[in-house]
């Protein structure tokens, strides 16, 4: 983890949070941003703006079921038909069991499954992972 803090500090991942509930969006954050990633966060897609404003980010942490705009699946298959290529984790409240996740998953190379509520260090984990290739 300390080899992540470092890299980091010299290039800064870019990570995407989209989730609809603000005290979710300002927990990542803060995890994230302690850990030197930049992060940009919006409670639903629609705020996003333009594609072109997600043009830099490395990673998706997207909420599966937002209240406005299109659904956390929905925003992965836009992305990718816009040859978004970045890993995309899905997060949600509600309880998957391994088929509902596999289904979520398997539609497009990329994509990943966190149950809410995520531990701050299972956060940073994945995104140390999802990221170390880029």
């Amino acid at each position: 983890m300390a080899f992540e803090f470092i890299k980091n500090m010299f290039n800064p991942r870019n990570i995407a949070i989209i989730d609809d509930d603000e005290d979710t969006r300002n927990a990542y954050r803060r995890v994230l941003e302690k850990k030197k990633y930049k992060v940009i966060s919006c409670a639903s897609f629609t705020e996003v703006g333009s594609l072109e404003d997600l043009n830099d980010v490395d990673l998706f942490f997207i909420d599966l079921f937002l209240k406005e705009g299109p659904s956390g699946v929905e925003i992965a298959k836009i992305l990718r038909q816009e040859g978004f290529e970045c890993p995309i984790c899905f997060v949600s409240g509600k309880k998957c069991n391994l088929d509902e996740e596999h289904h979520l998953t398997s539609f497009a190379t990329g994509l990943h499954f966190m149950q809410k509520p995520i531990n701050p260090d299972a956060l940073l984990r994945l995104a140390a992972e999802l990221t170390a290739t880029i």
